[in-house]
C-alpha cells in the first residue's frame, strides 16, 4: 500500500513545492519591505521631531540673546537635546561592536518610539553604505557640525551674558546661529528626500520581483501577487500621508502647514499675490474635556475640523497645529476678503452645538489674522504675528477676530477685563483650592486621602466656580501668576496646618514658570513653612522648570515633573533634575487600553523612571480597568475622575462668610 502511494506523494510534493517556495518568497519579501518601509517612516517621523526641536532651540537662543533669562537657555538645552539623542544613537550604530543599549537610549532621547528602534537600527546597519540610504546618512553626519556649532554658540552667549559683554558679542553670535540653522534645514531636507527615494526604490524592487514570481503562477498565484502589491502600495501611500497629516483629524499637521506657509512667504517676496494666515484657538475646549473626558474632546476636534473644512475654498489649506489650535492659509486673499472669511468661520463655530452623552455645549473661537505680503520676511515672523493676534483676541474677551498690523507686538495694551477680574478676585478673596486624591495603582494598597493634588479655582462675582483654563492664560499674559502662586502656597500651608492629624500625608502644588523666575519666591516658601510648622517633605511642587528645585529639594520639599511624556525630548534633562516622581501626561494615559502605541510609551516612561529611581503617577485614569493595567505596567500611583473627583479644600472667602452667617 505504502509502495503504491509513494509515487503519488512524490508527484504531489513536486507539484506543490514550487508554489510553497513562491509563497514563502512572497511572504519573506513582503515582511522585508514592510520592515524597511516602517523603519523609513520612523526615520521620517524622527526627522520631523528633530527639525521642530532645532527650530525651538533657535527660538530660545534668540530670546536668550535679548533677555539673558536662564529659563530661555534651559529651554534651548532641552530642545537641542532631542537631535543630540539621535546623533548619540547613530554614533553607537557606527561603533564596533554596536552597543544596542546605547542605540536604544539615544533614539529614545530623540523622541522615537521604543517599538520603532529595532527596525530603525536594522535599516541603518543593512543599508547605510548603499544608495539613497547612504546619502541620507551622509546628510545626517553633516548635520553634526551644525548641532555642535549651536551648542558652542549657546555656551558663548551664556559666557557673554555672564561677562557683561553681551551687547558686543551677541548680535554676531545670533547671526551665526541663524546661519547654522539654515544649513541644518538644508541637511534635513536632503535627509528626507533621500529616505523618500529609498522608499520608492524598495517599492520598485518589490513590484519587479513580484511580477517575476507572478509569471510562475496561475490563478491563485496571480491573485496573491496583486494583493501583495496593492498592500505595499497602500503602505507607501500611508507612509507619505502620515508624514504630513494629523492622526486624529486627518488634516495636515504643523510641519506640512509651516512648509506650505514658508513657500507662500517666498512667493510673496517674489511678487505673487499675497495669502492670508489664520490662527484659530477654541475657547471652550477645556470645558468639554473636563466635563465629559478626552474622548469627547477628540470628537469635538474632529467635528470642528470637518466644519471648517466644509466652509473653505478649494485652494485654501487647513491644518491642526496641536491641541485645540488650527491654522488656515487663505489662497490669494486680500485683507478685506480674509477678514470676511475669518468672521464667517468664527460665526459658524459660534452657531455650532456639540452634543455628547446627552449634553449640549456651545463653543467659541479666538482668531488671529495676518497678511503674508512682501513685508513678511520669515516664517517665524508670520507665526509669531498671528499667534500674538490670537492672544489679543483672547485678551479682549475671546470669540473674536483680531487682525495683526505692523507694530502690534510693540504697542502697550491696557489691562483687559480678565486681568481686572483676576486682580479683584485676589483682593476680595475669591480664589479657592480643590483637592483630588492620588492613590496607589495597586487597589489593595489604596489609602484614600493620604496624598492629594491641590487644584486652583476662581469664584466669579456671580458665585460660579471658574476652572483654571478660564483665567490662568490671562494671568500669565499679565504677569499675575506670581501673586496667584503665593496665594496658593500660603493658603495650602495654612489649611494643612489647621487640619492637624486629619491633614493628608502629602500635598502636590502646581507652580508657574513665572514664580520659578522670582528670586524671592524660595524665601517666601521657607517663610510659609516656618509659620505653618509643617514638615517640608509633606509638600510636592509640580513644575515644568528646573529653577529653584535644587535649593528647596535640599531642604526636604519634594518635586514632580508634571505632564511628562507630552514631548519625548523631556527624557534628556532627567539625570540632572532633583526629581521625586514623574506625572505621565494624561494624553498618553487616556488611550492606554485601545492604543498599543500609548501603552508602549507609558511602559517606556515607567522603565526609565525606575532606572532613575523615580516614582510614576498616571493622570486621567477613568476606571478600574485602566488602573489595573497601569499597575501591571509598574506605575506607582494613579489620579483621575475614575479614582476621585476634585472636592473643596480651601473655600473662597465669600463661601466662608456665607457659612458663618448660617
Amino acid at each position: 500500500m505504502l509502495t503504491r502511494r509513494l509515487p503519488m506523494l512524490r508527484g504531489l510534493v513536486a507539484a506543490v513545492w514550487p508554489w510553497l517556495c513562491i509563497i514563502v518568497a512572497l511572504v519573506a519579501l513582503a515582511g522585508f519591505s514592510v520592515d524597511t518601509l516602517s523603519a523609513a517612516r520612523a526615520f521620517v517621523g524622527g526627522e520631523s521631531l528633530w527639525s521642530k526641536a532645532q527650530k525651538q532651540a533657535l527660538s530660545h537662543l534668540e530670546r536668550y540673546a535679548r533677555s539673558g533669562r536662564p529659563a530661555e537657555y534651559a529651554g534651548f538645552e532641552r530642545a537641542i537635546a532631542l537631535p543630540l539623542g539621535d546623533r548619540r544613537a547613530r554614533l553607537a550604530m557606527e561603533a564596533q561592536p554596536v552597543d544596542r543599549d546605547e542605540v536604544m537610549q539615544g533614539f529614545l532621547l530623540g523622541g522615537n518610539h521604543a517599538d520603532d528602534v529595532p527596525g530603525m537600527a536594522r535599516l541603518f546597519l543593512r543599508f547605510n553604505n548603499f544608495g539613497p540610504v547612504a546619502e541620507a546618512v551622509d546628510a545626517w553626519r553633516a548635520a553634526d557640525a551644525g548641532l555642535l556649532a549651536l551648542m558652542r554658540i549657546g555656551r558663548q552667549m551664556r559666557e557673554a551674558h555672564r561677562s557683561g559683554a553681551g551687547s558686543e558679542r551677541l548680535p554676531a553670535l545670533l547671526d551665526e546661529a541663524i546661519a547654522v540653522d539654515a544649513q541644518l534645514t538644508l541637511q534635513e531636507q536632503r535627509f528626507s528626500a533621500a529616505l523618500g527615494e529609498a522608499s520608492r526604490q524598495v517599492q520598485t524592487v518589490l513590484l519587479a520581483t513580484t511580477l517575476v514570481l507572478a509569471l510562475l503562477l496561475t490563478g491563485l498565484g496571480l491573485w496573491l501577487t496583486g494583493r501583495l502589491v496593492r498592500r505595499e502600495q497602500g503602505a507607501a501611500a500611508q507612509l507619505s500621508h502620515q508624514a504630513s497629516h494629523d492622526a486624529l483629524t486627518g488634516l495636515m499637521n504643523r510641519r506640512e502647514f509651516e512648509r506650505r506657509a514658508a513657500l507662500v512667504i517666498r512667493d510673496a517676496r517674489a511678487g505673487v499675490p499675497a495669502h492670508a494666515l489664520l490662527y484659530l484657538d477654541l475657547d471652550q475646549f477645556k470645558t468639554v474635556n473636563d466635563s465629559c473626558g478626552h474622548a469627547a474632546g477628540d470628537e469635538l476636534l474632529c467635528q470642528v475640523a470637518q466644519l471648517l473644512k466644509a466652509r473653505l475654498r478649494a485652494g485654501d489649506a487647513l491644518a491642526r497645529l496641536g491641541g485645540d489650535e488650527f491654522g488656515i492659509l487663505l489662497d490669494r486673499c486680500g485683507p478685506d476678503n480674509a477678514l470676511r472669511i475669518a468672521e464667517q468661520l468664527r460665526a459658524s463655530i459660534v452657531d455650532f452645538r456639540f452634543i455628547y452623552a446627552g449634553r449640549v455645549f456651545a463653543i467659541g473661537v479666538s482668531v488671529g489674522l495676518v497678511q503674508l505680503d512682501t513685508g513678511m520676511q520669515r516664517l517665524s515672523d508670520a507665526m509669531d504675528a498671528v499667534d500674538a493676534a490670537c492672544y489679543q483676541a483672547k485678551a479682549q474677551g475671546r470669540n473674536r477676530v483680531q487682525v495683526h498690523r505692523a507694530g502690534d507686538e510693540h504697542a502697550g495694551a491696557p489691562p483687559t477685563p480678565w486681568a481686572r477680574r483676576i486682580e479683584t478676585a485676589l483682593e476680595q478673596g475669591r480664589l479657592c483650592l480643590h483637592a483630588q486624591a492620588i492613590e496607589p495603582a495597586d487597589p489593595t494598597l489604596a489609602d484614600r486621602g493620604a496624598q492629594l493634588e491641590l487644584l486652583l479655582r476662581m469664584q466669579d462675582v456671580d458665585g460660579r466656580l471658574l476652572p483654571p483654563m478660564a483665567f490662568l492664560p490671562a494671568a500669565e499674559r499679565h504677569q499675575l501668576m506670581p501673586a496667584i502662586d503665593r496665594w496658593v502656597v500660603a493658603s495650602a500651608f495654612e489649611a494643612i496646618a489647621a487640619r492637624g492629624a486629619q491633614a493628608p500625608q502629602r500635598c502636590a502644588i502646581n507652580l508657574s514658570a513665572a514664580s520659578l523666575a522670582d528670586e524671592q519666591f524660595a524665601d517666601f516658601v521657607r517663610e510659609q513653612r516656618r509659620r505653618s510648622g509643617i514638615a517640608a517633605e509633606r509638600i510636592c511642587f509640580e513644575i515644568d522648570e528646573a529653577a529653584l528645585m535644587a535649593t528647596l529639594h535640599a531642604e526636604g520639599f519634594r518635586f514632580g515633573l508634571d505632564n511628562f511624556g507630552s514631548g519625548m525630548a523631556a527624557f534628556a534633562p532627567l539625570r540632572s533634575l532633583p526629581l521625586d516622581y514623574l506625572k505621565i501626561d494624561g494624553g498618553l494615559v487616556k488611550d492606554l487600553l485601545v492604543d498599543p502605541l500609548a501603552e508602549a510609551t507609558v511602559r517606556a516612561i515607567q522603565q526609565i523612571a525606575a532606572t532613575l529611581g523615580l516614582r510614576t503617577i498616571a493622570a486621567f485614569v477613568d476606571g478600574e480597568a485602566m488602573r489595573r493595567r497601569l499597575h501591571e505596567l509598574g506605575i506607582d500611583q494613579v489620579q483621575g475622575f475614575g479614582i476621585a473627583r476634585p472636592a473643596p479644600f480651601v473655600a473662597a472667602a465669600a463661601d466662608e462668610e456665607a457659612r458663618a452667617r448660617v
